[in-house]
């Protein structure tokens, strides 16, 4: 359950900061059907925000530690 929870978290976190460069740079694409791989292979034309959310979600995912907090407003 706590799995869960912190999937969800970590989506909301990436899905917050990222819906602009989705809808620009991935158009028509959904999580789970190659949104997350196109983000990456645009990396050098995300927004701060989005970047920043997508690194802490891996380092989340590889290190396993705690939910990340959501990244400062601009």
């Amino acid at each position: 359950m706590k799995t869960l929870i912190v999937m969800v978290l970590l989506g909301g976190n990436v899905k917050e900061f990222c819906a602009a460069d989705a809808a620009k740079l991935c158009p028509g694409l959904e999580p789970h059907r190659g949104l997350h791989k196109c983000l990456n292979e645009h990396q050098a034309d995300l927004s701060a925000q989005c970047a920043e959310a997508l690194a802490q979600a891996r380092a989340h995912r590889k290190n396993g530690g705690p939910p990340p907090a959501p990244a400062p407003a601009q």
